[in-house]
Parts: C-alpha cells; sequence; structure tokens
C-alpha cells in the first residue's frame, strides 16, 4: 500500500515540475521588454572635434589632423530592454580645409566657400571654415546588463558601446535648417561608432561621457581640391574622419523601469526537493517489502466524518480573479488521481482558496466555490461521479508567501475509515 502511495505521490509531484518548467526557465533573472512609454532617455552634451582629411601643409603631408575645434550634441532614446537601446543623435562641430575652387568656367568664384574674401596662395588655395552636420541612428548595448542578465538601478557606472549610421552634411551655418536652406551644400552617408559612459547622480540624471568616430566619403570637406585639382598635388582619400570626445548630461524619462515577471525558482526548488524525499521514501519501501506498515495522516471534514488522506497533496494554481486553468498541463495529474480514486474507491477532495489580500470575502468564497467547480467538471469528464468529490472552498486565505500561492484547488486523495 505505501509503495503506490509513494509511486502515486511521485508521479504527480514530477509532472508538476516538468509542467512549470518552461515557465521557471523564463523568468528566472530575466526582465521583460519595457512597454512604449517606459526608460525613454534625452541626451545634451559639448564636444570637442578632430578632422582627419585632404589638407595641404608645406611638409607636403596631405592627411593630417585638423583642430581641436568645438561642437555639441543633442539625442533621443530607448531601452528596448534593461541591455540594449535604439536613438536618434544630432552632432554639430567646424572644421577647416583647403580648398581649390578658382576657376574661370565659374566667373572666377570659388565654390564650396563659405569665407568672404579669401586670398588664395601660390597655389591657387585657400582656407575655408564650413559647419559639420551629422543627422544618425545607433544600435546601443550595455555589456555589463547583458552579462548579468539584469538591471542594476543602484550601478553608479555604467558602460555602452553603439554602432550607427546616418547622413552627414556640410554648410556655412550652425543651423541644420538654415544649412538645408542654402544653396552650398555636401552630402554623404556616414557611418559612426563609439563607446559612452554614464556615471549616475540620480535615477533620473547621468553624466554622460562618450568618445565617438565617424568617417564618410572624402568628398564631405571639399569637392575641388580633390576631384579636378589639376597637378594632382593633393591626394584623394577613401574616406575623411572625425574623432569627438563629448561630455553632458543624460536625462532619464521617468527613471528606467523594468518589470518583473513572476519568478518560480523558491517553488520549483521546495518541489524538487520533496521528490528528493519521496524517491528516497519509497526506495526504503522497495528494500523492506515484507515489513511495510501504512501510516495515515488524519483529519476533520466538512461532516465531522473521519477520514485519511491517502496520497501526497498538490496543487492547481490560479491567475487572479480567474477559475480557469493556467495550463492543460494539469489535466495529466488530474488523469493520474482520477485513475487511483476510480481503482481504490477513494474520493477524491477539492479544496479551493484565494489570498486574503484581494476583494470582499464574499467574493472571494464565490470564486474559491468556482474554482473547486472547475476542478470537479474535470474530473467529472474523466470518469469520477460527482458523489466521489468533495469540495471545500474556504475564500480568502494567507497561508502561503507569497499571497499569490494562496489561488489555488488543493487536491487530495482520501477515504472513508469504517
Amino acid at each position: 500500500m505505501k509503495r503506490i502511495i509513494l509511486a502515486t505521490a511521485l508521479l504527480l509531484v514530477t509532472s508538476a515540475v516538468m509542467a512549470n518548467e518552461d515557465m521557471v526557465n523564463d523568468s528566472v533573472n530575466r526582465y521583460l521588454s519595457s512597454t512604449m512609454g517606459q526608460n525613454w532617455f534625452v541626451t545634451a552634451t559639448g564636444s570637442v572635434n578632430w578632422w582627419q582629411g585632404s589638407d595641404r601643409n608645406p611638409a607636403g603631408n596631405y592627411t593630417s589632423l585638423n583642430g581641436p575645434t568645438f561642437g555639441g550634441g543633442v539625442s533621443l532614446g530607448k531601452w528596448i530592454t534593461h541591455n540594449v537601446a535604439l536613438r536618434l543623435a544630432y552632432d554639430v562641430n567646424r572644421s577647416h580645409s583647403y580648398i581649390n575652387g578658382f576657376h574661370t568656367a565659374n566667373g572666377g568664384q570659388f565654390d564650396f566657400l563659405y569665407e568672404n574674401n579669401p586670398t588664395p596662395d601660390a597655389n591657387g588655395y585657400c582656407t575655408t571654415t564650413f559647419m559639420y552636420h551629422n543627422f544618425h541612428g545607433d544600435f546601443m548595448v550595455s555589456p555589463v546588463d547583458l552579462i548579468q542578465g539584469y538591471y542594476n538601478p543602484d550601478r553608479f557606472f555604467t558602460p555602452i558601446f553603439y554602432v550607427g549610421a546616418g547622413l552627414a552634411c556640410v554648410s556655412g551655418h550652425t543651423s541644420m535648417i538654415q544649412s538645408l536652406m542654402e544653396g552650398k551644400r555636401n552630402f554623404e552617408y556616414s557611418v559612426d561608432a563609439g563607446f559612452m559612459g554614464l556615471f549616475k547622480l540620480t535615477p533620473y540624471l547621468d553624466i554622460d561621457l562618450q568618445l565617438m568616430w565617424t568617417s564618410q566619403k572624402y568628398s564631405i570637406d571639399s569637392w575641388y581640391n580633390e576631384y579636378i585639382s589639376a597637378d594632382r598635388t593633393i591626394r584623394p582619400r577613401f574616406a575623411d574622419f572625425n574623432y569627438s570626445a563629448s561630455l553632458g548630461l543624460n536625462w532619464n524619462i521617468h527613471s528606467r523601469i523594468y518589470e518583473l515577471p513572476i519568478n518560480y525558482a523558491g517553488e520549483m526548488r521546495e518541489m524538487r526537493e520533496r521528490i528528493s524525499q519521496l524517491e528516497a521514501e519509497l526506495e526504503d519501501c522497495m528494500k523492506n517489502q515484507g515489513h511495510i506498515t501504512d501510516t495515515v495522516v488524519q483529519f476533520i471534514g466538512s461532516t465531522d466524518t473521519v477520514k485519511e488522506i491517502v496520497s501526497f497533496p498538490f496543487s492547481i494554481f490560479f491567475n487572479l480573479d480567474s477559475y480557469e486553468l493556467m495550463s492543460r498541463r494539469d489535466v495529466v495529474n488530474l488523469r493520474e488521481i482520477a485513475r487511483v480514486a476510480a481503482d481504490k474507491g477513494w474520493k477524491i477532495r477539492l479544496r479551493g482558496s484565494c489570498d486574503s489580500a484581494t476583494a470582499t470575502p464574499e467574493y472571494n468564497q464565490r470564486l474559491s466555490e468556482n474554482r473547486c467547480r472547475k476542478i470537479m467538471l474535470e474530473l467529472m469528464e474523466l470518469g469520477i461521479p460527482e458523489s466521489q468529490i468533495i469540495l471545500v472552498p474556504v475564500g480568502g486565505v494567507h497561508e502561503l508567501d507569497p499571497t499569490e500561492y494562496d489561488r489555488r484547488v488543493l487536491i487530495e486523495l482520501v477515504k472513508e475509515i469504517k
């Protein structure tokens, strides 16, 4: 007898563990993706920039660093998950270049030149200063959050890496709108990569330190000195580069908030421990088959009839304010209970409950009755008559921690003592 009881209990608990395994794997140490309104951020920075491009100098090295110059940038982004974000950014800075644009075909004018009264040197080159604009989108990753698997709101320093692409423009105006309206401007596609370090000041505000590299086609700084220089003294480059270091503030709109899914790790750990205990007890029973003594746990039922529990009880859990099964996998356990009850003529006791922290006592009583009846209907479909099922709805209780676990029907196999 005891072997049958232990084997049945072991099967039921193991089935429950397997049924919840997917839920556990999806919940432990993992955050849900943030909703559309959560985890937006705005950044404003000032920058120092260095340009590397075609440049004429007495040493004959036509590729040199040009700078530093100053600029700034703004961006708007959103953390899609706790470790991945997208942003749109706009950067602007000033740069200098040599221009060879004095051509009779253009009436002796310097095209693509943004300074008044230029004075060319003996080779026909003059210097010009222009504004560089870059509008780009970036994909951002926080490696610390990626490795840890969760966002730590108390972390002081968070490193972030990003890559992106966009459209760059040079013109004679600081304002992007003015630049788009004027006739002398040049557009090229750009790519960028960088590092961002966030230093937490408050839940809403961070110090933002960035190092960024940007590349675009060499003609971004001037057309004529690379395209139509007759003596080819200025060597064409594949691309011009901009290096920048920026410092500013990052504002987390509404702070950074992530909703944790329900974590069933503690409950699953207890169930696995119970499985180990049942396996050990079953093994002892097998070794001492000739010396088995049944021990029963007795309780007083609602009709004061003494009954005995003949199986380890298990629970079927429900969502808040619901009496529908969370998973059809629960029917696997009910099918085994129904088979044993039918074979032995034992009754099935259903103790339904709700958590007392929600709703009124009257509402919880009705809900616990509905939960009992839901399981009763499932058992009747499995061939158990209604007379063999005992319903014990108890309403709202606070027996387990967390109290969400009180939303259940506790199922036991019992028999009346003659």
